[in-house]
Order: structure tokens, then C-alpha cells, then sequence
């Protein structure tokens, strides 16, 4: 029998995804990693709680931006930015059930002859071939997309240490979210089509991290570094920015343990790896308010203005989730911290930063096979959950100018339902059912 707390998890996931599906309309879908993030957190959710009933939505928004000639709707090749890449992980996910697909339609076209055009029953394969033959197929255009990405990637500029550059408009400069935007993405794909030297390179790429950026006080990471120093926020020895920002390090947190379903398990440098995870989750753990929250400038958990931030809250409790999922914990008692955290994380992100959009809060109801149905298809009347405390964004640099003090944090705009949000907070709910081996029936 499913307890009230579970109830009310699918409940929260079922009602975050029809809030995100409503703001992201395929219409309005952009190629950007916000729109990545949330779209693969939907694909998530859908696949591993809601037995592939959202799956139709996802690949709707996402085939708007891959066109017939298989370039992607808004992405620009010569930025050279990492943030440009993250969207890819959803391209590959598709490529691999549209190659299955497109067997079964083959094995269909087999046994009877049919008129010119797509009428088998293949889900939405089938309602994205083509008739004509200079036409490029569904899985070709994913194919021809997921190729610009990695031809992107292999002309980024790198640091000496060999680390990408977050922006060709921030020359030297390594960003913790850029391990995010490229890492999983790099490692699924060096899986998928058997390039060994893009898992060794990325498992390179966050050791260096690891060496560069760490924190030693409170084994947590800071935001960004330039390796030139020529920056006005960069520490002169260093290089690295001034404070530990909360959302910086849940990028890196969610590109570890996502990477790491792809990372060979008798890869050479697989154990470092896991080791920087266990050591950030640790660090982690250790960090936490005793409302079950992060704060949004982590190494200065006294200075005026800081609040709890509710965007990296849900990466952090993602990734302790998954991670227990995964058995990645170094013991039963580091197991034993990391559950206790990650629960404390998603009662506090449910009471504290969850609006419903009715008067109150709705009585806990189980979502349905029906509602679900009626939810992918854009008619559900599922109450509407808002979530609040999410920072608008926060950089480094540009114009006007970015510094990185804890004023410059605490003081960008605080939003409700922004991506950035709502996609981890639904992968932290996924997580957290997953790990109960709770899905809908």
C-alpha cells in the first residue's frame, strides 16, 4: 500500500508536469539548456514513473527544433558555447528509440505493401517519415543534429589543463555548469558510437575541476575560474571566483552522477570519479539548513541577505537519490546521512517552496492511468502546482558587470516556475520514487 508521502510525490511530479508542459509549449520551445533541462526531466519522469505516457508530448516540442534538413532551430554553431550542448542528451535519447522504430516500421513494410507516406502504427515514428526521397528520415535529422553538437565540441577552445571553455566569449574561463551542459551529453555519446577518447576526455575534464576549483574548507566547489587571471573577479593565484554558488554546484553534482551511468565501470578513471561524487554529496550533507534546504552562497551562511535557494535544493536532493540508487554510497552509514538528507531535502522543497494554484493545498490524490493520458495530450484538469525561491540567473563578468560577491548573489531576481526549477525539482521527485520503486500502475 502506497503511504501518504508517496501519494502525495506522485501527486507533486504529476502536477509539476502539467504546470511545465504548459509553460512550454511546442510553439514556444526554444534550443536552450533551460528548455533541455526541463524537457529531460519530463522524458524522465515519463520513462521511469509514468510508464512512457508523457513521451509523445516530449518528442513533440522536441521535433520542432530539429528541422527537415536536420540543422536545430535557434542554436548557433560559431558562440561555441557549452550551455548550447546540454539539449543534446534528449537528441541521443531520441536517436536510440527512433533506430528501434524504425526497425519495427522496416519489419512492418516487410510483411504487407502499403501506399507511399507513414500509416503503420509506430507511435511517433511513424508520424514523422517523410514521402519523398531527398528527404531526410526522423532518425537522420536527430542523427545530422547530434553530429553539429560533437563537431562543436571538437573545436572548442580548451584551457592548458585541457578543460573546455564555458563561452568563446569567456576566453579561459571554466564554469562549473558547463560540466552540466556537455558531460552527460559527451559520455552517452562516446557509448553510443564507440569513441573511448570522449569518455577519457570528460572524465579528464572534471578531475582537472576537481584540482582547480575545490573549496578546501568545505570540500564544495567554487562557481567558476579563470585560467588566465585576467579577469577583475578572478583571485590572482587562483584564478577562482570569490564564493561557492549553490546552483553552480548542483550542475556539477547532476553532470557526475549523470555521467557516470554512461562511464564504463571498468574504466581506468571511474573511481576518481565516484570519489569526487562521494566527496561533493559528503560536503553536502554537512552543509544543509535544518529546514532541509541549501543556501544560495554557500560559504557564507551569515551574511545578510542569503536565503535558501530552491533550484540547487532539488539538484542536491537528485543527486544524493540517484546516487543511492546506484549504490554509489562509500557505507551503510554514508548511505544512511545521504537518504536522511535527500528526504529532509524534498519535504522541505514540498512545504516550504510548493504553491498549489488552488485556495490550498489539494487532499493527496494517487494520478491515474486516465489523468496521465489526458495530461499528454494537453486537457488535464490537474491542479496546478507554482514553485517559488528559484534565482533568476547568475553569472560572471559581462557588461554590466558581474563580480561575484555574495551582494552581487543575494541580490539577482528571486522567480517561481523557472526551468531551472521545476526540471530538477521533477528529477528529484523521480529520483526519490525510483529509489522506492514506486511507479504508476
Amino acid at each position: 500500500m502506497l503511504t501518504d508521502t508517496t501519494t502525495m510525490y506522485l501527486q507533486t511530479l504529476a502536477s509539476a508536469a502539467a504546470t511545465s508542459l504548459a509553460k512550454c509549449t511546442p510553439d514556444l520551445v526554444k534550443w536552450n539548456y533551460e528548455t533541455g533541462v526541463l524537457l529531460f526531466s519530463l522524458s524522465e519522469a515519463s520513462k521511469q514513473v509514468f510508464c512512457g505516457l508523457l513521451d509523445g508530448s516530449v518528442r513533440e516540442r522536441l521535433s520542432a527544433l530539429i528541422l527537415p534538413d536536420g540543422e536545430i532551430r535557434g542554436y548557433s554553431f560559431e558562440e561555441f558555447n557549452l550551455d548550447q550542448i546540454n539539449a543534446g542528451k534528449l537528441l541521443l535519447r531520441e536517436w536510440e528509440t527512433s533506430r528501434t522504430e524504425e526497425k519495427a516500421n522496416d519489419q512492418e513494410k516487410g510483411l504487407k505493401a502499403r501506399a507511399p507516406g507513414c500509416q503503420s502504427n509506430h507511435g511517433f515514428w511513424a508520424t514523422q517519415c517523410v514521402n519523398h526521397s531527398d528527404s531526410l528520415s526522423y532518425r537522420e535529422r536527430l542523427e545530422k543534429a547530434i553530429q553539429t553538437l560533437v563537431e562543436q565540441l571538437s573545436g572548442q577552445p580548451r584551457t592548458a589543463a585541457g578543460s573546455y571553455w564555458h563561452k568563446k566569449i569567456y576566453p579561459y574561463q571554466v564554469w562549473l555548469d558547463g560540466l552540466y551542459m556537455f558531460g552527460p551529453f559527451q559520455a552517452h555519446y562516446g557509448v553510443l558510437f564507440d569513441r573511448a577518447d570522449m569518455i577519457d576526455d570528460l572524465c579528464q575534464q572534471f578531475l582537472a575541476v576537481r584540482d582547480k576549483l575545490k573549496h578546501k574548507e568545505t570540500g564544495l566547489y567554487f562557481h567558476a575560474m579563470d585560467d588566465s587571471r585576467a579577469s577583475r573577479w578572478a583571485d590572482p593565484q587562483t584564478g577562482c571566483s570569490p564564493h561557492v554558488w549553490a546552483r553552480a554546484v548542483g550542475w556539477l553534482a547532476m553532470a557526475l552522477v549523470d555521467a557516470l551511468d554512461w562511464i564504463p565501470v571498468a574504466h581506468s578513471k571511474r573511481p576518481y570519479i565516484e570519489e569526487m561524487l562521494v566527496d561533493l554529496l559528503d560536503a553536502l550533507v554537512r552543509a544543509q539548513c535544518s529546514s532541509g534546504l541549501w543556501l544560495q552562497v554557500m560559504d557564507a551562511p551569515e551574511a545578510e541577505g542569503n536565503y535558501e535557494e530552491t533550484s540547487a535544493s532539488a539538484m542536491f536532493a537528485y543527486a544524493l537519490y540517484k546516487s543511492l540508487r546506484k549504490d554509489l554510497t562509500a557505507d551503510g552509514n554514508s548511505a544512511k546521512r545521504w537518504k536522511n538528507t535527500a528526504d529532509s531535502a524534498l519535504a522541505g522543497l514540498i512545504t516550504k517552496k510548493v504553491r498549489w494554484e488552488c485556495a490550498s493545498e489539494p487532499s493527496i490524490q494517487l494520478p491515474t492511468r486516465e489523468s496521465m493520458v489526458e495530461l499528454s495530450t494537453g486537457q488535464s484538469t490537474m491542479p496546478r502546482l507554482h514553485l517559488d525561491g528559484i534565482c533568476s540567473v547568475a553569472g560572471l563578468g559581462g557588461s554590466p558587470y558581474r563580480d561575484g560577491s555574495i551582494d552581487y548573489y543575494v541580490g539577482e531576481p528571486i522567480v517561481s516556475d523557472d526551468f531551472k526549477g521545476l526540471g530538477p525539482f521533477m528529477l528529484a521527485l523521480t529520483e526519490a520514487l525510483r529509489f522506492n520503486q514506486i511507479i504508476l500502475s
